[in-house]
């Protein structure tokens, strides 16, 4: 399991990217009688929504027929890992990119044996109020090293023996790609999480 600490032009006021996935936001819809007209060009989220629940659909359908187990996390998962962010708009307008149905499907074929994948992280910053994220706008801030402690919880919605709860263990690796923060390499979990992981820029 890699975790990659990631620096990019955020933001939500906590720090946090804000925007998850993207997806086609424009189509030509029917339009109430009253507009003069049969269809309209429409824009926003009331496009892109259904087109994302649509591409959702379509994975659970293909999984379900292969006989193959899913859960939300890891369908979330393959589509944060496989969308393309290559497409020229910024990062916190676009989230993790724009929706890879194919991709996504190819990725959770191929992860199916692998039960990590139905893990998600719970990641906050206990000094900032539990923000998502860290978003230095203050000169004081960003004019030294600042240094924070972050916490990270497994999510464990699949676990609910105590047993299973008390095995569980996972080594996560720590990635960043940029030099200019420093943090641990690896970050040791049991299941009511960890905040020995500190970043330094």
């Amino acid at each position: 399991m890699v975790i990659f600490v990631g620096i990019s032009d955020l933001v939500s006021p906590d720090g946090d990217l804000g925007v998850t996935l993207s997806s086609p936001g424009g189509a030509v819809s029917p339009v109430p009688k009253w507009t003069l007209q049969k269809n309209q060009l429409m824009n926003g989220t009331s496009m892109a929504s259904p087109n994302a629940a649509g591409c959702i659909a379509l994975l659970v359908s293909a999984l379900k027929s292969e006989s193959i187990s899913f859960t939300p996390h890891r369908i979330r998962k393959a589509l944060e890992f496989t969308a393309n962010d290559s497409i020229g708009i910024e990062k916190h307008a676009i989230g993790n990119g724009l929706i890879q149905t194919m991709k996504a499907y190819q990725h959770l074929i191929a992860n199916a044996e692998f039960s990590d994948q139905d893990i998600c992280f719970d990641v906050y910053i206990p000094s900032r109020n539990k923000a998502r994220g860290i978003y230095l706008r203050n000169l004081e801030e960003s004019s030294s090293i600042f240094r924070s402690d972050v916490f990270v919880n497994p999510l464990l919605q699949e676990f609910d023996l105590h047993e299973e709860k008390s095995n569980f263990e996972l080594r996560v690796k720590l990635e960043c790609p940029v030099d200019w923060v420093k943090h641990c390499d690896y970050l040791f979990l049991m299941h009511g999480g960890n905040s020995g992981l500190i970043l330094q820029f």
